[in-house]
């Protein structure tokens, strides 16, 4: 983090409630194409959109910078339903990986016992 904010490459934004207590926080990092969405945290008690807010503002401060804001990967159904709410596209990503011929046949088992597999 403090790599981040000394080459001036990252942001915390931050949410208070009215009594200016610290309820949401979000991290972003940039490079000289993207800025990422790299992590977040918020109480309990905060508002459900309190991320949402700060992932707004995240957005039209990489917009002013020329970048692209990107969310850093979709790892669920609802973060599918979450992030497109924002606009924007979504972009294949591709990983690949090296295993084991008995660690495929796990993953493959896996993979077909995952819900709206399709969606994602």
């Amino acid at each position: 983090m403090e790599q981040s904010f000394s080459r001036q490459c990252g942001r915390i934004y931050a949410a208070r409630d009215k009594n200016g207590a610290l309820v949401a926080a979000i991290w972003c990092i940039w490079d000289h194409r993207s800025c990422y969405y790299f992590m977040s945290s918020r109480m309990a008690t905060a508002h459900d959109g309190a991320i949402s807010l700060l992932l707004w503002q995240a957005i039209q401060d990489a917009a002013q910078l020329g970048l692209i804001f990107d969310f850093d990967g979709v790892s669920s159904n609802e973060s599918v339903a979450f992030f497109s709410g924002f606009g924007g596209r979504l972009t294949p990503r591709f990983k690949a990986t090296r295993t084991s011929a008995a660690g495929r046949l796990v993953w493959e088992f896996k993979e077909l016992r995952r819900p709206n597999r399709f969606l994602c």
